[in-house]
């Protein structure tokens, strides 16, 4: 029998080794100023405007809805909303009239990279 969860991690090293991989080829290239600011611009334009939400779509098209653990969404999803909620109150109670300002703070405790939920 296979190890529980051997599978995830054999997944996982390859997928580390490739972020932290470009992560690596972006400080390199900025460093020794192999592309220029302009360059930089446009690359980074291409990849928020073009690049990244295209693959969003793509990986959103080809998921496996029976592969999701709803109920670990759920968590997640009643976690965010309480702690989202919590600040909202404390922040409006202790600001007085400034309820965007709560609101500012609110989003700012509960927004984060959930592409890998």
């Amino acid at each position: 029998h296979p190890e529980p969860g051997g599978d995830t991690l054999e997944n996982l090293y390859p997928a580390l080794v490739e972020c932290f991989g470009i992560i690596l080829l972006g400080y390199l290239a900025g460093k020794f100023s192999l592309i220029n600011d302009i360059e930089a611009k446009g690359l980074s334009i291409f990849v928020g405007k073009f690049s990244l939400p295209a693959l969003i779509f793509v990986s959103l098209c080809q998921l496996n809805l029976t592969a999701v653990n709803w109920s670990f969404l759920a968590a997640v999803s009643i976690a965010k909303s309480l702690v989202f909620f919590g600040v909202l109150i404390v922040g409006a109670v202790s600001q007085g009239s400034h309820i965007g300002l709560s609101a500012l703070c609110a989003i700012f405790c509960t927004q984060s990279n959930d592409f890998a939920l």
